[in-house]
């Protein structure tokens, strides 16, 4: 005879409640290993076994460095078991408490994706009030890229959501009608003890070593940040920036024309990185050789970009305007600000001097994109763009975009502009693609580039840039990327040309943590006395930076660069402007 237990009945309840509880508890730390995937294991106890028992009681119930997912969220612990005692049979309050949980439960899974994301690529945590402008941005190209791999992400993120309701809405469930044994008693009394050790211990605050953590306190800390950098925005003295002008009535005997270029992600990992070193070390040397048979001299050194990982219109923004931008709130702000266009950096000075600032930029598959070319123009001071549209380009495309081939870019333009000026100042401001993640490059440069628009071998490529990077990818994209700028000014440099080469930022996910935002900066021309004077600020001679304790700052080259010009061709040595190290002040005094 069958016999009803209602406590048998109660405890498969338990169980489920925990397994439920369990998987979605883990899930928040999914984020956070999958970032860190390269350095973590998924099972924390591999390397316990190599501790004491003292060390493995800290790793199981404390802290661990492997970011593991084996973790508890105080707040979503503490609030679901909470919710017990507001739970009576009444369904209206159990709707209620679902909708909240539901909310809340998303607001920290989202969160951690965000926060994970953006310091995966970035090494920086993220602020909500500086990261809007690239969400949009990234939205963009998103739906410009939709394909059938983003539809079928969206439907397993809505399957995934759904998902998530109903197991909250079991756990609810069971809240309200289970009556917990004393084990289940005893594991919520311990996540509510040790979370107050961690609060008074260490405040409130996200440590992602730590087996209990504190999901909300991130959030908060994000939103204060942002307000602070809104504040921040406001102490700026925009007024005194377009009135700062020091360089307005410096004359030079010889003006060159100027090739600034940006190598997308182009980063002190190759020195830092064993995997990359070698091989960089192995080709420097006879880039550096091959210019010198021809009368070109090169001067390097580390510079401190603002940014890591990307957003490169923070770095060469910083790099030419001489003031550090900081973070991309305040670039978005000042991209917008009418008064803001008036400032004198280094293009809009040399358009005083009679220059042309022409701008390239190569970037395919943005034709169905909202681009703000207007803003753009005024405020980096372009008097003519150059665009993926004026090639009429049917060769091979690669990777981010996906793009013709840089050289192939760099070399049209070059045609055009010098058809164009007839000898005339200008300058040429380009930012390479094919060194942009996925780092899909072209396998070697090409003896002509003119041959590079085959449309017999026309084949376009996934741009793919939401695709993990892979190392072996990046560093062939590097060295593509020098030996064809170095190609390329040994054929189409001529004495009266300066190239500044630099970086705009560390490649995304491949740096460790607090591994430094330095770029490689190179100066190359064919007067010698101008290059020997970065010698002053430690600048090594060749490709290869000798010493890479010693770095300048992005916002310092504006200064530095106008102070060796203003030194070698200035008409009165007496009044040459100082480096500034740290560029111009932009707060308020």
């Amino acid at each position: 005879m069958f016999i009803f237990d209602p406590m048998e009945k109660n405890r498969k309840r338990e169980i489920y409640f925990w397994l439920v509880f369990g998987s979605l508890n883990f899930l928040l730390f999914v984020p956070a290993y999958i970032a860190d995937m390269d350095r973590s294991s998924f099972l924390p106890w591999e390397s316990f076994w190599q501790n004491s028992f003292v060390q493995i009681g800290k790793d199981i119930v404390y802290n661990r460095s492997n970011l593991d997912v084996f973790r508890w969220s105080i707040e979503f612990s503490l609030l679901l078991f909470l919710a017990s005692f507001l739970l009576p049979a009444r369904i209206n309050k159990k709707k209620l408490v679902l909708a909240f949980f539901f909310s809340f439960y998303l607001l920290l899974l989202i969160y951690q994706i965000y926060h994970q994301s953006f310091y995966a690529i970035y090494q920086t945590p993220p602020f909500f009030y500086n990261d809007w402008g690239l969400l949009k941005v990234g939205w963009k190209i998103f739906l410009n890229d939709f394909n059938w791999r983003f539809a079928a992400l969206m439907i397993l993120a809505l399957i995934g959501f759904t998902l998530i309701f109903f197991a909250l809405k079991f756990l609810i469930d069971c809240l309200s009608k289970s009556i917990f044994s004393y084990w289940s008693k005893g594991i919520m009394l311990f996540f509510f003890l040790e979370s107050l050790v961690l609060l008074f211990r260490w405040g409130y605050q996200a440590w992602p070593e730590h087996v209990l953590q504190f999901h909300v306190a991130p959030i908060i800390k994000n939103i204060k940040e942002s307000q602070d950098a809104h504040a921040q925005m406001k102490a700026m003295d925009i007024s005194g920036l377009v009135q700062h002008q020091p360089y307005k009535n410096i004359e030079l005997k010889q003006w060159p024309n100027f090739f600034f270029i940006f190598i997308e992600s182009y980063g002190r990992v190759l020195y830092d990185d064993e995997n990359l070193r070698k091989d960089y070390m192995d080709y420097l040397p006879g880039l550096t050789n091959s210019l010198e048979k021809d009368g070109w001299f090169s001067r390097s050194i580390l510079s401190t970009a603002p940014v890591s990982g990307g957003a490169s219109w923070v770095s060469y923004s910083t790099f030419l305007n001489g003031f550090d931008f900081q973070n991309r709130g305040t670039y978005w702000a000042l991209l917008n600000d009418t008064l803001f266009n008036q400032y004198q950096h280094f293009p809009r000075l040399l358009q005083t001097k009679g220059y042309r600032n022409y701008r390239l930029s190569a970037i395919g598959g943005s034709e169905d994109m909202e681009i703000p070319w207007d803003t753009y123009t005024r405020f980096y001071a372009v008097d003519e763009w150059i665009l993926n549209e004026d090639f009429d380009y049917k060769g091979l495309l690669y990777g981010w975009g996906p793009s013709p081939p840089d050289q192939f870019s760099l070399n049209f333009a070059n045609q055009h502009i010098r058809e164009k000026q007839k000898g005339d100042p200008f300058t040429l401001f380009f930012i390479t693609q094919n060194s942009h993640n996925p780092f899909l490059c072209p396998d070697e440069v090409s003896p002509d580039w003119r041959s590079l628009n085959d449309s017999t071998v026309n084949q376009s490529q996934d741009s793919r840039i939401f695709e993990k990077p892979n190392i072996e990818s990046y560093k062939k994209s590097i060295q593509y990327q020098l030996e064809f700028l170095v190609n390329f000014i040994q054929k189409e440099g001529r004495a009266e040309d300066v190239f500044v080469i630099v970086g705009d930022h560390q490649p995304p996910l491949f740096p460790q943590p607090g591994a430094g935002f330095e770029t490689p900066l190179h100066i190359i021309g064919k007067d010698s006395v101008l290059l020997q004077q970065f010698g002053e600020q430690n600048f090594s001679s060749g490709l290869e930076v000798k010493d890479t304790s010693e770095y300048i700052k992005h916002e310092g080259f504006y200064s530095l660069l106008l102070h060796h010009l203003a030194k070698r061709y200035g008409e009165d040595s007496e009044s040459m402007p100082p480096y500034l190290p740290n560029g111009y002040s932009i707060i308020k005094k």
